[in-house]
């Protein structure tokens, strides 16, 4: 057969064609490899890796202690060795600050409590230290956590919780809330981790917030309840991250590639108004425990009577904190209200009253001539919607024996001069 006449029958040279898709078969094959490197690399399988690491050593260190502590000794004074109920050690046990020990107790742990805490630290340590499994143990850790192989069971995971109880708004539809944050905040519950630096350290407070004896567990509440942003993201940018200032916006720029995710919906909140998220929940309380900020932003509201202008649902029909202006007619006059309207600090420095229409000095007002016009047009209206009133008749002779009967009721004799008769 003739190679230029089988070449003219066809629409491709074959050899190129051969090239080129060997070309395409090498690129696919890297490519293929690249996102499976990537994947296996990927930032919140290195923090696993580095909290595990950090986590096994820890609690080596805390079994070497206890160690040397039973090596040691006996049993605290005042404390047995049977019937034991408290394990000071025991992850959930975390008191709050304020909690004190109780008169003529002791703090130091009894012999039996510390060997318990050792055999449960032993076999935390077994589960996850390869180490420990021998020869055979290490290589099967290996293996496991290999790219491709650990898809069977894996070493390190995506870690969620599922919220019903705080579902959240997906396209216009309420869906169970699911919290991905645990997946990168792998020590978020463990006291041990409180001094460490993030993404390892601990929750603050993990008597108030996060671990299972406090009032709010995260298998119950989740993280975004409370911080916002996208439970559902793995990475720092598809999270929502928000800095709490330029510099640390710098700083998480060059350290995580951060910018702002314009079609985030529910960004974080940042950590100064972090407090402002306890308000869905405790709208009905007037002072929210742990909450200092928020307590004292609500009482500040209430002082300064905000809600006599803006509507604020969690303040319900409390009644309106100013005067009533029904009969001002009785009580004042029109000049004086309109001085009042204009500049109410003038008259009275320390009052709550929102200043509108003067401008002063690091106060921008609503201009001299309109204010002066608004001012006396909001007076005049007042004293001419103003109701009468009626002062209630003054007697003009008084009953000396009623008043003496009252004057004796009341004790006024106690306060008399001793030269009186009592």
């Amino acid at each position: 057969m003739n190679p230029e006449r089988d070449n003219e029958q066809r629409y491709y040279a074959m050899p190129k064609l051969h090239r080129w898709f060997a070309v395409g078969s090498v690129l696919l094959l890297l490519a293929t490899l690249a996102l499976i490197l990537n994947d296996h690399y990927r930032p919140w399988k290195t923090y696993q890796r580095v909290y595990q690491q950090r986590d096994i050593a820890l609690t080596e260190a805390r079994l070497a202690t206890l160690h040397e502590a039973i090596d040691r000794g006996t049993p605290s004074a005042g404390e047995s060795e049977e019937g034991v109920e408290d394990d000071p050690f025991a992850e959930d046990s975390l008191p709050a600050p304020e909690a004190e020990s109780q008169e003529g107790e002791s703090d130091t742990p009894s012999l039996e409590v510390m060997r318990r805490e050792v055999a449960r630290l032993e076999k935390k340590l077994d589960q996850q230290d390869s180490r420990r499994m021998g020869m055979g143990g290490e290589l099967l850790a290996l293996v496991r956590d290999l790219p491709i192989v650990d898809l069977s069971a894996p070493t390190y995971r995506v870690e969620q919780i599922v919220v019903h109880e705080s579902p959240e708004d997906l396209h216009f539809t309420q869906v169970p809330r699911v919290d991905r944050c645990m997946t990168c905040h792998a020590g978020i519950d463990n006291a041990d981790f409180a001094d460490e630096e993030e993404p390892y350290s601990a929750h603050p407070r993990l008597y108030l917030f996060v671990s299972s004896s406090s009032p709010h567990p995260k298998a119950r509440f989740g993280c975004t309840a409370c911080h916002r942003g996208q439970g559902r993201g793995t990475e720092f940018y598809s999270a929502s991250h928000t800095p709490d200032s330029p510099r640390e916006a710098a700083i998480w720029a060059g350290n995580h590639g951060w910018k702002e995710n314009p079609h985030s919906e529910s960004p974080m909140i940042e950590t100064p108004y972090l407090e402002a998220s306890c308000l869905p929940c405790h709208r009905d309380q007037s002072r929210v425990p742990g909450a200092e900020k928020l307590n004292w932003g609500l009482a500040l509201i209430e002082t300064a009577g905000c809600s006599g202008c803006h509507t604020m649902d969690h303040l319900g029909e409390r009644p309106r904190p100013g005067p009533s202006l029904r009969r001002i007619a009785a009580k004042s006059t029109e000049a004086w209200v309109q001085a009042w309207i204009r500049n109410p600090a003038s008259i009275r420095p320390d009052t709550w009253m929102p200043h509108v229409f003067a401008e002063t000095e690091g106060v921008v007002g609503l201009g001299d001539a309109r204010g002066e016009t608004e001012s006396a047009a909001i007076a005049a209206y007042l004293f001419g919607a103003s109701e009468a009133f009626e002062f209630l008749a003054t007697p003009t002779e008084g009953d000396s024996l009623r008043g003496a009967e009252a004057f004796m009721a009341l004790g006024c004799d106690a306060g008399a001069p001793p030269d009186r008769p009592r």
